[in-house]
């Protein structure tokens, strides 16, 4: 009769499993909280767009926007610079 120095491994409570389920389980809940921040950053994005636009609306607003633009991130002026067009002058 052979007698191994490993008895449970390959079986589901050898530490090799366990850590591989641990890494399978933290993977998922990654995906998990990677679609919950999507979601939430888009619901937040729609209510922030619509926010921008109503304020767009005011000459004022407009104004001073082309006035601060250099001051924000780029992405958020290109965005801008599409929805707000200059000025008139």
């Amino acid at each position: 009769m052979r007698v191994s120095f490993f008895p449970c491994f390959g079986h589901r409570c050898s530490d090799l499993h366990r850590r591989a389920d641990d890494a399978a389980d933290n993977a998922r809940k990654a995906r998990v909280e990677a679609a919950e921040k999507i979601k939430l950053y888009k619901n937040q994005w729609e209510g922030w767009d619509a926010y921008i636009r109503k304020f767009l609306m005011r000459p004022a607003y407009r104004q001073t926007w082309w006035e601060i633009r250099d001051e924000y991130d780029k992405g958020l002026v290109a965005y801008m610079d599409s929805i707000a067009p200059p000025p008139k002058r």
